[in-house]
């Protein structure tokens, strides 16, 4: 999943991804809500905003920690998946 940058649509990144096993799905510029990772993010910002951090590693930390709670659920991602992945998922079940 990547939007329609140079680095993104160059001709060695399509050999590699495709070499790595890797489907790029391009996104049209300006659509974060496409983008699961970029709600990830958006909450991540907002939960982290108001915890005041007295070090780099403390907020480093919690950034990871967030993050981790986060991703570990997957309903961030659930209507995306079904409407991106669903043809890959058939295939592996």
């Amino acid at each position: 999943m990547t939007y329609s940058k140079p680095s993104h649509i160059c001709e060695h990144t399509r050999k590699r991804a495709h070499q790595l096993g890797i489907d790029l799905v391009f996104l049209p510029v300006g659509s974060p809500h496409l983008n699961p990772i970029e709600q990830v993010w958006k909450v991540l910002k907002r939960n982290a905003s108001p915890i005041v951090v007295a070090s780099e590693s403390a907020f480093r930390t919690l950034a990871r920690r967030l993050f981790n709670t986060l991703t570990d659920r997957l309903g961030f991602a659930k209507s995306w998946i079904g409407q991106f992945l669903s043809p890959y998922l058939q295939k592996l079940s």
